[in-house]
């Protein structure tokens, strides 16, 4: 959906209709969004907290941008991407090993 708009195309209205229908059917929680609530962050690995923080953009963007409704959106996101980037700043810095790092 991002990249119709980015591209200036007209989004598949099927496609448009879906997001938004999946938006509202979540009511805004995170939980069914990206499968954690803000509680339930501290539970998520590294590798999921990436994804986490790439949904959670991609959400709160397509809201802010409106990308999905041209007047306010009618649900409200439980957390955005602060409360993924203070999680992970919560942790303390995993560096990865140098040999076969690429």
């Amino acid at each position: 959906l991002w990249w119709h708009f980015e591209l200036g195309l007209e989004p598949d209205p099927w496609l448009l209709q879906g997001c938004r229908e999946e938006m509202i059917a979540s009511k805004g929680s995170m939980e069914a969004l990206v499968g954690y609530s803000s509680s339930d962050l501290g539970e998520a690995d590294f590798g999921e907290l990436c994804d986490i923080l790439t949904q959670t953009w991609t959400y709160e963007r397509s809201l802010v941008c409106g990308l999905l409704w041209e007047e306010s959106p009618p649900v409200t996101l439980e957390y955005g991407v602060a409360r993924v980037f203070e999680e992970i700043g919560r942790r303390p810095l995993a560096e990865p090993g140098l040999v076969g790092f690429y």
